[in-house]
């Protein structure tokens, strides 16, 4: 009655896992005994040495020897009326199981088990002095089991709480609470339902997100303590490329715009070349023409014709000194022009520069 009670207190709890606040407790509990068992494994053959050990030294071999229940049972002497202690009459109290642990091999084990947690109440019937490799078995067992395997042990159970205390273990924990329920509690009829159950579910995410988390888990760089799998076909669809090919991709982009603005910059200062060279000719043309026109000396035969082709001449003259004025005012602009475009490429090259040596 007492252990069904026991075991329906624990099935009312298990309930309580498809709730977050409480679920997130039990998978901590179920994941951190599972990590940490074969340490108990170690842990109990240790205690069963010890127990082993024990039960071989101090367990009764015959009925009058020191490790007998009735000779280690608390005596009580009387006093006499002057004060002294009558040795010829005494009262024994009776031994029972308790007397000795180590007399029957179970109860040996349970007063090792009682030294584990420090109660070393089941040794207190027999001396030290007197049982020399008692003594020596109970200081290994103290310092050895009781002080560094049970600090070991909870230096694994802080590890442990650590790695389980994520929100993936509730969830793997509610999966399976709905596999159960799927399976145990649900009508054949209900299980086939379309709308419940589909064939297909589909995850919208995006590409860049699928690669990196499929780059995290073949390099070991994930917290997942089950990692998925990873099939063939999703790696094709996302076409994993891997990091070495990226970087050889990323620098042949870089060589290709390297070499294209050197070409620019190249096909640019021709051109500056070009329209510097055909502004100077057209410049000296123009001088040329107004030297001329400078230096040429016609004969009048009227003063008339003279004053009129020297107004003429001054006309002409004014025309060129204007279009003059206005080349002389057009080429520092142009040049101007040209050196904020020179301005542009070296910019442009310094900052390739700069990529490629943080490549």
């Amino acid at each position: 009655m007492a252990i069904s009670i026991i075991l329906l207190s624990f099935k009312f709890l298990l309930f309580f896992r498809v709730f977050k606040s409480f679920g997130i407790y039990f998978a901590i509990i179920i994941g951190v005994a599972k990590k940490v068992f074969p340490f108990l494994v170690l842990l109990f053959f240790i205690i069963l040495g010890y127990a082993q050990a024990f039960f071989i030294i101090l367990r009764s071999n015959s009925i009058n020897d020191d490790n007998n229940p009735q000779n280690l049972a608390t005596k009580y002497d009387f006093v006499n009326s002057d004060g002294t202690i009558n040795n010829t009459t005494s009262i024994i109290q009776e031994p029972d199981s308790n007397t000795n642990l180590f007399n029957w091999f179970p109860t040996s084990l349970l007063a090792v088990y009682n030294l584990l947690t420090g109660d070393s109440g089941s040794l207190s019937s027999f001396t030290y002095r007197e049982h020399s490799i008692m003594t020596i078995l109970l200081a290994t067992f103290t310092f050895f089991t009781v002080i560094y395997l049970m600090n070991l042990f909870i230096g694994l159970l802080n590890l442990a709480i650590d790695d389980y205390n994520k929100e993936e273990e509730f969830l793997l924990q509610k999966a399976q609470i709905i596999m159960e329920i799927e399976i145990f509690y649900m009508l054949p009829w209900q299980r086939n339902n379309n709308k419940w159950f589909p064939d297909w579910i589909y995850y919208d995410i995006p590409v860049t997100e699928i690669r990196k988390l499929i780059n995290a888990i073949d390099n070991e760089q994930t917290v997942f303590n089950y990692p998925p799998i990873i099939s063939e076909k999703l790696r094709k669809l996302v076409v994993l490329t891997n990091e070495e090919e990226q970087n050889n991709k990323l620098e042949k982009q870089i060589e290709q715009t390297k070499d294209e603005f050197t070409k620019q910059n190249v096909e640019l200062k021709q051109h500056i070349k070009e329209e510097l060279t055909k502004q100077n000719v057209e410049l000296k043309q123009q001088m040329e023409r107004i030297m001329k026109y400078i230096g040429i000396e016609q004969d009048n035969e009227n003063e008339e014709e003279q004053d009129n082709k020297e107004q003429d001449n001054k006309e002409e003259q004014d025309n060129e000194l204007e279009q003059i004025e206005q080349t002389k005012e057009e080429l520092p602009r142009q040049n101007v022009s040209l050196k904020q475009q020179m301005d542009k490429l070296s910019q442009q090259m310094e900052n390739i520069m700069e990529l490629l040596k943080k490549n």
